[in-house]
């Protein structure tokens, strides 16, 4: 006769110690397989049991536990449970063990004695049995737990489920011209990569180029605006209150867009051995400061994809760009005799009108001649938007410099008038490369 057997002839109830008779199938998703339920506790589902193949070893179940956390020994047989109630006066300080140090462990039984109907069966159960309490409960629990090797324990497909799961390793770098940031790379071959590693100031924002990439098809351009927290947490703070889109009406939308400093809109365009290129599809992420982080909000894995790849610093705010621009003739070409890029950054202003500045991003080599001069004439006018745009007026001016080329564009503040006023916005040309520099595709 087993020591369980025994006990269930004696007719004592461990109701009031937290172990009461009832259904002998638990229903739980977690309950190990091949498992025989001896009682409940009676609250939160938890519920004590043997499980085929480990004899009378009693194991307590909380399903509402931490994932992966659900389960654990807590007697070598029905005797010893019965020998730790007797040192606890509580199934609760048995199941709760694994998740305290000693010194919860002891406080616990210090606010929490047992009571007069407890006691009367402890006593019972001292004369039915003749035992004797565990001298250390908690060494006892804590031994058992760590010797015991819970993937002998198998579980229902629902639990398997539930359980955490592994991480996953990143998937390798890879960029095509058809790719974005969630995983879609398209049929085309992986670019190759060249790195640029520059940074410039377009107004109050740092941007940085981290690198370029040679496709079958064209060039891809990866553009990230570095964002302090500060404007970043301000309008988390205004907005946060409000945060299903059907709240806000039209013109609070256009406002929200308008003052997301995350928002930043770039569209690119280069010149390549004389030749234009103009993006023909582009893509975009943010990546939110970790202090601005809400702390129930994942962050996506994509971004973290792009942060790591380039290094990025992770205190700050990040709009991340990618740009596909196709090659301007039938073949790739087989050298780059000179290479330079710009992007248009679009802005909607809080009164709704639509313009863009214009920025030369980088030269490779810093050659600025005729050919950058004609495509500027030629295309400036359709980069920007903004209609009253004419080179010959001077609203756009541009300057040689000892140190390299300045780009003078004027900004339109007040939009609908035929004497629109002007702020001119001086940005310096960043070098990319020596003059005279060729760069094998």
């Amino acid at each position: 006769m087993t020591g369980y057997e025994a006990f269930l002839q004696a007719g004592i109830s461990l109701a009031p110690l937290g172990l009461e008779a009832g259904d002998r199938h638990s229903g739980y998703f977690c309950t190990p397989l091949g498992a025989e339920v001896i009682g409940w506790e009676g609250v939160d589902g938890i519920h004590c049991c043997f499980v085929e193949g480990f004899g009378e070893m009693v194991f307590a179940v909380n399903p509402m536990g931490l994932p992966g956390e659900w389960v654990h020994p807590i007697a070598r047989d029905f005797e010893e449970l019965l020998r730790l109630l007797l040192s606890c006066g509580h199934l609760a300080a048995l199941e709760q063990a694994h998740g305290w140090d000693r010194e919860q462990f002891d406080q616990f039984l210090k606010d929490d004695p047992p009571g007069l109907e407890q006691t009367a069966v402890l006593e019972r159960l001292k004369k039915a049995f003749s035992l004797s309490p565990v001298e250390d409960p908690y060494g006892c629990l804590r031994e058992l737990q760590a010797s015991f090797d819970y993937d002998r324990l198998t579980y229902s497909e629902e639990c398997l489920e539930a359980l955490p799961q592994p991480p996953q390793p990143a998937p390798p770098w890879r960029v095509t011209f058809e790719s974005n940031f969630w995983g879609r790379y398209g049929r085309g071959h992986a670019g190759k990569e060249i790195p640029v590693d520059r940074t410039f100031s377009w107004g109050d924002v740092t941007w940085y180029v981290p690198a370029v990439y040679l496709c079958t098809a064209g060039i891809v351009v990866d553009l990230c605006a570095r964002v302090p927290e500060e404007p970043i947490q301000a309008f988390l703070d205004k907005w946060r209150l409000r945060t299903e889109a059907g709240d806000f009406s039209l013109e609070e939308r256009m406002q929200l867009e308008t003052e997301n400093p995350l928002n930043l809109d770039v569209a690119v365009s280069a010149v390549l051995n004389g030749k234009i290129l103009r993006q023909k599809h582009g893509c975009g992420t943010f990546w939110v400061p970790v202090s601005c982080q809400e702390p129930d909000r994942a962050s996506s894995p994509e971004v973290e994809l792009v942060l790591d790849h380039y290094r990025l610093d992770r205190s700050y705010g990040w709009a991340i760009h990618r740009s596909a621009l196709p090659w301007a003739t039938r073949k790739k070409p087989l050298h780059v005799r000179d290479f330079r890029f710009w992007g248009a950054l679009q802005l909607l202003e809080p009164g709704g009108q639509l313009f863009r500045l214009l920025q030369i991003l980088n030269e490779f080599p810093l050659q600025l001649g005729d050919i950058l001069l004609d495509a500027l004439q030629r295309g400036l006018g359709a980069i920007c938007g903004l209609h009253s745009l004419n080179l010959a007026s001077g609203l756009v001016l541009l300057k040689a410099r000892q140190s390299g080329l300045q780009l003078v564009l004027g900004k339109v503040l007040a939009a609908g008038r035929a004497d629109a006023a002007l702020e001119l916005l001086p940005v310096d040309l960043i070098p990319l490369g020596a003059a005279g520099s060729h760069l094998a595709l």
